[in-house]
């Protein structure tokens, strides 16, 4: 939808598969990060394309307002990355 859309970046959300996604060895799980409160994402440039993906690991365990609380980060970073929509996320020579 990034590239049919033309949108310089996107979003892919998963549910967090605390067995798997917990392991540092699993690339789908991103960098370890040293703040447990911050999501868990990562991101990629697509190569020859210019688009930037980002990967959400959505955690849904926990008490209904656990997940409320993870919903609402999700939403809080989604609402982040669309005002730093007009920032690069990377310094462009030439």
């Amino acid at each position: 939808y990034t590239t049919a859309l033309n949108l310089p970046e996107g979003v892919l959300i998963y549910c967090l598969d605390a067995n798997r996604d917990a392991d540092t060895d699993n690339p789908a799980a991103g960098s370890p990060v040293a703040d447990a409160s911050a999501p868990a994402v990562r991101s990629v440039r697509v190569r020859h394309v210019d688009k930037v993906l980002h990967t959400y690991a959505l955690d849904l365990s926990g008490t209904t307002e656990d997940v409320a609380r993870n919903l609402g980060e999700l939403a809080d970073w989604i609402e982040k990355r669309a005002e730093a929509k007009s920032e690069p996320l990377t310094s462009a020579v030439g």
